[in-house]
């Protein structure tokens, strides 16, 4: 029995396929944070780091290691998540661990993490659909799918357009779409209170409100790919306030858990679920550049890739290359899928990383 749990012992059979994936994408959240903790760089520049409390905030988040200090910020993360998975990106190992779009931005980020490749014709931001079959839509056209089998809940609006191709073809919600016909109280209070409580940015919402419209899908849907896309992480470091990014990132952990432990609790759920966390870019990697990111923003094509729970061998972290266009093929194989259903071209799915020995 131990050497058949052995990674690669059974290297003529397929690993086991997950039932669902919940994929998780936590905007502009830099690798150097991620797998180091607080920046003691950027802590240190009282100007570039808008850190209202200095003394405060190193108490609550400084450790004299880079294991530490990660951890204080993401205990679920890194003591649950990473072990019994597989974790990439980690800017102080050899490994190239990339976005390839050139960009470096949210618009070309998301369209290269949905569809399995870089597409020269998306070069903005803008709220719009672009015609790439994406992940969701490969998900929602099985011939076996039910309506809910695919979902899309994003704090972004120009995010969850960019999930499929076309209106219609899957579930998916962005800031203050209107209340469908067929919304329960609980959802239409929901909207209400989103649109009271917002950002001054009229295109995102708060990242509670995404959590909690995902969470009421996976409980009553139980879909095969569910999409939670938080965006906080990224605001609050494009204002430049170190301390609210941490603290939001933090945040952001306990909601992974919330996710996590809500799949495991449902019984059509439960060791059938993979989770895929991810990014749509990194960040400067100085004091000066933190907040920014880009074509000229050195490091911030710097990216980082989590996946966990069925299908996945258990690594922890590992330094293997990847780039950010090998998520959408690599989430259809952990669902026993195939990536041909993707717009050509596309890149491979990561294989040698999720299962490696296969």
């Amino acid at each position: 029995l131990m050497l058949l749990m052995m990674p690669g012992a059974l290297s003529a059979q397929e690993p086991q396929s997950a039932a669902s994936l919940i994929f998780v994408t936590i905007d502009g959240v830099r690798p150097e944070d991620l797998f180091g903790g607080v920046d003691s760089l950027v802590m240190a520049d009282s100007a570039g780091s808008g850190i209202d409390d200095l003394a405060a905030f190193r108490e609550r988040w400084w450790r004299g290691s880079r294991e530490e200090r990660r951890r204080a910020i993401m205990p679920f993360l890194w003591d649950t998540l990473v072990p019994m998975g597989v974790l990439v990106g980690d800017p102080t190992g050899e490994a190239t661990v990339r976005v390839t779009n050139g960009l470096r931005f949210s618009g070309p980020g998301y369209i290269e993490l949905f569809t399995g490749h870089a597409r020269a014709e998306v070069t903005s931001n803008d709220d719009r659909r672009y015609p790439y079959r994406t992940v969701f839509e490969v998900v929602a056209g099985r011939p076996d799918a039910v309506p809910g089998d695919a979902a899309a809940f994003t704090s972004w609006t120009s995010q969850a357009r960019y999930a499929a191709s076309a209106p219609g073809r899957m579930m998916s919600n962005a800031p203050f779409d209107p209340v469908p016909p067929t919304a329960d109280a609980a959802d239409r209070r929901m909207s209400v209170l989103e649109a009271r409580v917002r950002h001054e940015d009229g295109s995102m919402r708060f990242d509670a409100f995404t959590q909690e419209r995902a969470l009421r899908w996976l409980a009553a849907h139980h879909p095969v790919l569910l999409h939670v896309g938080f965006g906080e992480t990224d605001h609050e470091a494009h204002a430049r306030r170190y301390d609210h990014t941490i603290a939001m990132l933090h945040t952001t952990d306990r909601m992974l858990s919330e996710l996590w432990h809500a799949a495991q609790s449902d019984r059509s759920m439960a060791g059938r679920t993979a989770i895929v966390v991810t990014t749509d870019h990194g960040r400067g990697a100085t004091a000066r550049d933190w907040t920014d990111h880009g074509r000229d923003v050195a490091n911030a094509d710097r990216w980082w890739f989590l996946a966990t729970g069925a299908g996945v061998t258990p690594q922890g972290m590992v330094d293997r290359p990847m780039t950010q266009s090998q998520v959408a093929p690599t989430i259809l194989m952990l669902l026993g899928l195939d990536p041909a259903g993707l717009t050509a071209p596309v890149a491979r799915a990561a294989r040698d990383v999720i299962a490696p020995g296969f």
